[in-house]
């Protein structure tokens, strides 16, 4: 359950530190949230699955109802596990801190404000910034946070990342000319998010029909059930139980992954980055940085708005 996994959904450039040691916090928290959710959605449908199978005798039930009592009470060790471990604020804590830090990278990459300085003084600033997103972020205690790219923890990282808030990309950019910095930015960036949304977008689209189409399906076969049960042909109505707690399952997962809401919202995040990368195509060599800076500035923010610090 805890190892961290790096795939294809995950950036090409790595680093800064800060974001990489947060997004593999991020990732570890929202794992063991959702491990606990399934865990209490199977236990409840096992829950179920018991209490519809025939009891003929008192003595024959007697598995049933230990059985029955050990899930309930397991049920409830997973209530208070998922509350006192709170992963849920320590996940979006985590994602917050990830990409306030990457932001601010490309920002000292740029030499946008504060970081238009000379490279001491701008590193300077990166860092205390970095500090000032912890402090404001009131980060909780207890995350899982990894400090070794070891292969046990951090499996396909290179070894000196999590020591270096200033990679290789970051510095090279930073002495590239401006209409350099613009190609870089715009396929390293906005083309990488632009294809991270998209393909969230048609799978949160996907799940959700597949989700929703499972959920209708163990309905109508609860109310087929049901209505063999009236016609007497079923002896009793406990099957018809288990598929409409199968059905709220599946419905109740749905629910927690947002997978509509998370469609909608990598569309919308399409077309706005759609429009800042037209907007960037017709800046010429020629014009002042200012233009450029409220550009990367504007695109920054669009770029997972609901998991950023404000910057002031």
């Amino acid at each position: 359950m805890d190892k961290i996994t790096w795939n294809d959904w995950d950036r090409e450039l790595k680093g800064p530190a800060a974001y990489e040691i947060y997004n593999a916090a991020a990732k570890r928290h929202k794992k063991r949230y959702h491990w606990i959710l399934v865990s209490q959605l199977i236990t409840l449908l096992l829950i179920s699955l018991l209490s519809s199978i025939p009891q003929p005798d008192i003595l024959g039930s007697k598995p049933v109802q230990y059985s029955t009592l050990f899930l309930i009470l397991f049920f409830m060790s997973l209530m208070i596990l998922q509350y006192r471990a709170n992963h849920m604020i320590k996940w979006q804590k985590s994602r917050f801190m990830a990409e306030s830090c990457l932001s601010e990278a490309w920002f000292f990459s740029f030499g946008v404000r504060p970081y238009a300085t000379a490279l001491d003084q701008a590193k300077k600033d990166f860092l205390e910034r970095i500090k000032h997103i912890k402090t404001e972020l009131e980060m909780p205690q207890g995350l899982k946070l990894i400090f070794s790219t070891a292969p046990r923890e951090a499996p396909g990282l290179p070894g000196d990342l999590l020591q270096n808030e200033f990679p290789e990309w970051v510095m090279t950019m930073r002495n590239k000319t401006n209409p350099e910095k613009i190609v870089f930015y715009k396929e390293k960036r906005i083309n990488d998010q632009l294809k991270y949304y998209r393909r969230r977008a048609e799978s949160n689209a996907s799940k959700s029909e597949t989700y929703f189409m499972a959920g209708l399906g163990l309905n109508i076969l609860g109310a087929f059930l049901a209505i063999l049960s009236i016609g007497g042909t079923l002896p009793s109505y406990t099957y018809i139980a288990l598929f409409t707690t199968l059905s709220a399952a599946f419905v109740s997962w749905t629910q927690t992954k947002q997978y509509e809401e998370v469609s909608a919202k990598s569309y919308v995040a399409v077309g706005e980055l759609q429009q800042i990368m037209n907007e960037l195509d017709l800046i010429k060599p020629t014009d002042v940085f200012d233009i450029i800076e409220r550009k990367v500035l504007e695109a920054e923010k669009l770029i997972s708005r609901e998991h950023k610090v404000k910057r002031t």
